[in-house]
């Protein structure tokens, strides 16, 4: 999985391609806490271009929106 970043005024956009899965999920995890570590409280996440996504990648999003 690839991860892309843009940011704008407040708000920083995460496009997410690739797979999110099992393994993928725990780099899309330390992406979160680093952008929230760096002071980001407004993130988008973009799965646009995702092509598959795991029970892992789900649970993954659910934790990132409940700690944000």
């Amino acid at each position: 999985m690839q991860i892309e970043k843009k940011s704008g005024g407040d708000l920083l956009e995460l496009a997410l391609h690739g797979r999110l899965d099992n393994d993928s999920s725990i780099y899309f995890r330390e992406e979160i806490e680093s952008a929230a570590r760096d002071g980001w409280h407004r993130i988008v996440v973009d799965l646009g271009g995702i092509d598959y996504l795991s029970s892992s990648g789900i649970a993954a999003l659910v934790d990132a929106r409940q700690r944000l």
